[in-house]
């Protein structure tokens, strides 16, 4: 996967980041993870879009512990896109971290 999520196809590099960053975040190397995710979201894709990868980023600080990180992105996804169906989920998540 990490010869994949560094080719030069932005498409496909960032699929295979998403792909690298859950597998990641599911083996406790969280700081791994984090980066990968914020590099996703500094450069979305079509295939991969950055309110995606905001609620993976905020759910990533979540499940780490990182409650006042997840709560600022939540916060940013709903700024972002008031209307989308990312802001409603980041709705529910604050709601839960209170």
């Amino acid at each position: 996967m990490k010869a994949v999520a560094g080719y030069h196809n932005a498409d496909l590099s960032s699929l295979a980041k998403l792909a690298l960053a859950s597998v990641y975040r599911n083996t406790n190397r969280t700081k791994d993870a984090l980066e990968l995710y914020k590099q996703l979201v500094a450069k979305p894709t079509d295939t991969v879009g950055k309110s995606i990868v905001e609620v993976q980023l905020a759910e990533t600080y979540e499940v780490a512990g990182m409650k006042a990180e997840a709560k600022k992105q939540y916060e940013q996804i709903q700024k972002e896109a008031p209307q989308s169906q990312a802001a409603q989920l980041a709705s529910a998540k604050l709601q839960e971290l209170k």
